[in-house]
């Protein structure tokens, strides 16, 4: 099994080093890039409160707390304000948000794509010269392609193909941001559906992981020439690492939900097991990270964007 792992993360890292080689070969390079806006489109892991309730929303945290990973990278850059698009910040990720398609992975087709959040920025005025802009998603296209899947409506062939199509779209809007005058794009690689709660429970964690993984490298494949202007932080050797190594990242438990069967966008403290600390849980619901994951992952990010540019 940790042999299995270690291959699949060297086999990751083989077209990730591709881009970050084009990216050594640019004389462009700041050194010392200082945002002053932090810009993101997404899906939940990302969202800042794009629905919910006044006065900003709900995000997928447990009890809605502030500690989203991208608010803590703003903060280690002293980007003063972090906050949802429609409260009138930069952040347009969209909880269950897919690339390129309705309906979003719960079913709802008011939601807005990856694609129709950059419309809206882009229409709203575009990037500026001192943007970090972060493009993150995949998570709800792969969702929905193996729930199609497991409903028997697509084959196993069907779903990657899918998966690679999104792959290709999203790099497409990394595209778009670029053409639209983007210099700092970081895009966030999806981590590995098949070691959260509710990838263990699909009893298809293999196919599960070679979906998560096909994303990751149709994504990077198709932009390794783009290295000037954009960096892909892979999260998945990241979260790859929380569980196989939880003692070190201070968790006790990987496998579980702290929420249980209730969604992090809806779960309060009330929901927690007994006297649980949800800090040592990696997974605040079956799909997205407590607080303190999302603390390992801006530092994560940080680390990589501040060494970049």
């Amino acid at each position: 099994m940790a042999f299995q792992w270690m291959r699949r993360v060297l086999l990751a890292l083989a077209p990730a080093a591709l881009l970050a080689l084009a990216a050594c070969d640019s004389s462009t390079i700041e050194s010392q890039f200082r945002p002053t806006r932090l810009v993101a489109f997404g899906d939940a892991l990302s969202d800042m409160g794009q629905t919910g309730p006044a006065p900003d929303g709900r995000r997928h945290m447990i009890d809605n707390s502030d500690r989203l990973w991208l608010k803590q990278v703003a903060g280690s850059y002293q980007v003063a304000s972090v906050a949802a698009a429609r409260w009138g910040g930069s952040v347009y990720a969209t909880g269950n948000a897919r690339i390129n398609a309705h309906p979003d992975a719960v079913g709802n087709a008011g939601t807005p794509t990856i694609k129709e959040q950059i419309d809206a920025f882009l229409s709203a005025g575009g990037p500026t010269e001192n943007d970090l802009i972060t493009l993150q998603g995949g998570i709800s296209d792969v969702i929905y392609q193996v729930q199609a899947h497991r409903s028997g409506a697509i084959t196993r062939e069907q779903l990657l193909a899918n998966v690679r199509q999104a792959g290709l779209d999203f790099a497409a809007q990394a595209r778009r941001l670029r053409g639209a005058g983007a210099k700092h794009i970081v895009l966030v690689g999806m981590y590995d559906l098949s070691v959260t709660p509710w990838g263990i429970s699909t009893q298809l964690q293999p196919l599960v992981s070679e979906a998560s993984r096909t994303f990751n490298e149709t994504v990077l494949v198709d932009l390794v020439q783009q290295g000037d202007t954009m960096l892909f932080v892979d999260t998945a050797l990241l979260f790859n690492l929380m569980v196989n190594n939880r003692a070190a990242y201070g968790f006790d438990n990987v496998t579980e939900a702290a929420c249980g069967q209730v969604s992090a966008y809806q779960c309060t403290t009330a929901n927690l097991p007994a006297g649980a600390n949800p800090d040592k849980y990696l997974w605040a619901d079956s799909f997205y990270p407590t607080a303190a994951a999302h603390a390992r992952l801006a530092e994560f990010v940080y680390t990589r964007v501040s060494t970049r540019w």
